[in-house]
């Protein structure tokens, strides 16, 4: 009994509250609770300040962000890095979060739409809408160039 307790008090001592944000190119910032962390949006970026932080991000690098326990030696599953399948006129992503992401921008960065991952983690963008030019489509995991003819 005493070695369980033990156990359980190095455990919680090790995992602490903490904030990430997850950046569209990937990678990540994280943030212990601890420093207090208070996030703002100043201009056009997303600004993380606390304690001892002074962080900024361009907003449109910041693909989300969630609060977590950190510090277990349980990692989280890494997600696949797939690449988008390109048929038909469509854009196929998979092994997404569910609920990330993927932005269609022209060439010259003006966002024309944004499609969120369903549950399983896949996103299908109809490209056939788009006029004829160049489009870059970015999802958490990676980025692809294409030409509408």
């Amino acid at each position: 009994m005493v070695v369980l307790l033990l156990f359980l008090s190095c455990l919680w001592m090790q995992a602490q509250e903490v904030l990430v944000i997850h950046l569209q190119a990937g990678g990540d910032a994280s943030f212990a609770l601890a420093q207090q962390p208070v996030i703002t949006l100043e201009g056009e970026s997303m600004v993380v300040k606390g304690s001892q932080i002074n962080y900024s991000v361009p907003i449109s690098d910041v693909a989300y962000y969630h609060f977590a326990a950190s510090g277990t030696d349980i990692q989280q599953p890494q997600m696949a890095n797939n690449k988008p399948v390109i048929s038909n006129g469509h854009v196929q992503f998979s092994g997404l979060a569910a609920g990330s992401r993927v932005c269609v921008y022209t060439i010259d960065g003006k966002q024309l739409g944004s499609y969120r991952a369903d549950d399983s983690g896949c996103v299908d963008v109809d490209v056939t809408t788009l006029s004829k030019g160049i489009y870059v489509l970015k999802s958490p995991t990676t980025s692809i160039k294409i030409t509408n003819r």
